[in-house]
Parts: structure tokens; C-alpha cells; sequence
């Protein structure tokens, strides 16, 4: 994680260390709206918990569309990044460390919502990650993501390719080990309560990122939330 420390100031450029995640939020806004869609759920009104949240960049655009949105990182630098252009913008947006940072009635709160975009391939335990989020979603709420698959083409595109030769994000951002297959992250889910799990490929063609029938690089995961857990 240190080099999202040490690169926080820079979130908001978009020529910056952080320009990749900028040219892929609008794909990630489009898929997350189609997603609400198909369980007829809005972003009005909707209680948010953007994990892994950075400088903001996902999470600014779903407080601009109504819903209340609590952002969650490990860099201190990110945070105070995101509470500084959240401010700017002129948006009501809490963010911490970890749940243990807000007040005691926000952490008993269960969400409508949890996103973990371009987070799970950070983390050495995924599934204690998953758990500790997830149990605040609540019964028919939602689990929305995006990660790298563990493949021998995800080494080359988004290691040797994106981090040593184009340098579209820096060295050593990923450890191709902590990428996750989508058959590891079913059983997981499965394991956690959720249903109606739904894998989508995404990809950089000529000059845009676009949704794929190819998850051998990067996937995005949605799942609902099971009413009842056995």
C-alpha cells in the first residue's frame, strides 16, 4: 500500500499516477447503474459504503446521485485527499480509516450498498476482508466490485504491460499472487450468504475500456445479499 501513500496528493489528476482509474470510473458508473437497475434499486436515498475509496473517485459520483456514501481506506494520505476535494465539491461525505473511526450509531447501521472496486488484488486475506464488510449489508443489499483474475494474460496486461512498459499505473502496485480468480471469489461469497453471483469481463480496447465477455484480465462482481442465511 505504500504507493498509494506516497502518490495520494495526486489522486484528482488526471494525468497523474492514478490517470487509469480515472479513464475507467465512467465504465464503472455505467455497470454499477445497470447493476441497481436490474433489482430496480436507485441511488436516492441509498445508504453507500465505498471500501477501498482512495482519493474519492467513485465515491463523489454516487453522493452526487443522492445516495449518503461513507468511504473507507487504508492510506491516511487518501482519506485526506478525499475529505479535501469532498469539501471543495461542496459534498457531505464521511470517510475513515476503518469502521472504528465513526461514530458508534454509523457502525450499526446496515448499508444498501458496499462497492470494492480495484481492492481485493491489495489484499493478503480476501475473504476476512469480505467478511467484515459484508456483514453490513443488509438482507437483499448488494456487493458490487471489480478485481484481477489470476491468469498467466493478467501477469503480462497487468503487470509487465501496465506497470513496466506502457507505465499506465506505477511499479509494484500489484502482486500477481493476491489476484483472484472468480471461481475462488463464488466460493467465498457463497460461503458469506449471497446470491445471484454475476461475473462481467472489462477490458482496454483502442482508446476506451469497455465491458467484455473476457474475464481472464479484470472482472467486475455483483451479488445480492441472501433475506435469510441458513
Amino acid at each position: 500500500m505504500d504507493m498509494f501513500q506516497t502518490q495520494a496528493h495526486a489522486w484528482w489528476d488526471e494525468e497523474g499516477p492514478f490517470k487509469a482509474l480515472h479513464r475507467i470510473t465512467p465504465l464503472r458508473m455505467e455497470w454499477i447503474l445497470d447493476q441497481l437497475m436490474m433489482y430496480n434499486m436507485t441511488f436516492s436515498s441509498m445508504r453507500v459504503m465505498d471500501v477501498g475509496c482512495g482519493g474519492g473517485l467513485l465515491t463523489e459520483p454516487m453522493a452526487r446521485l443522492g445516495a449518503k456514501v461513507m468511504g473507507i481506506d487504508a492510506s491516511p494520505e487518501a482519506l485526506e485527499c478525499a475529505r479535501e476535494h469532498a469539501h471543495q465539491q461542496g459534498l457531505e461525505i464521511d470517510y475513515g480509516a476503518s469502521l472504528d473511526d465513526f461514530p458508534v450509531e454509523e457502525r450499526h447501521q446496515e448499508y444498501d450498498l458496499i462497492t470494492m472496486m480495484e481492492l481485493l488484488e491489495h489484499v493478503a486475506d480476501p475473504f476476512f476482508l469480505l467478511k467484515t464488510y459484508t456483514e453490513k449489508i443488509k438482507p437483499g443489499g448488494m456487493l458490487l466490485g471489480s478485481t484481477f483474475n489470476r491468469t498467466g494474460l493478467s501477469y503480462l496486461l497487468g503487470i509487465v504491460m501496465a506497470e513496466k512498459v506502457l507505465r499506465w499505473i506505477p511499479r509494484d502496485t500489484h502482486q500477481w499472487g493476491y489476484f483472484l480468480k472468480p471461481s475462488e471469489l463464488n466460493t467465498m461469497l457463497l460461503a458469506l450468504g449471497f446470491q445471484h453471483i454475476h461475473i462481467q469481463g472489462f477490458g482496454y480496447v483502442p482508446f476506451q475500456w469497455k465491458l467484455s465477455k473476457c474475464t481472464s484480465v479484470n472482472y467486475f462482481f455483483s451479488a445480492q445479499k441472501k433475506a435469510e442465511i441458513s
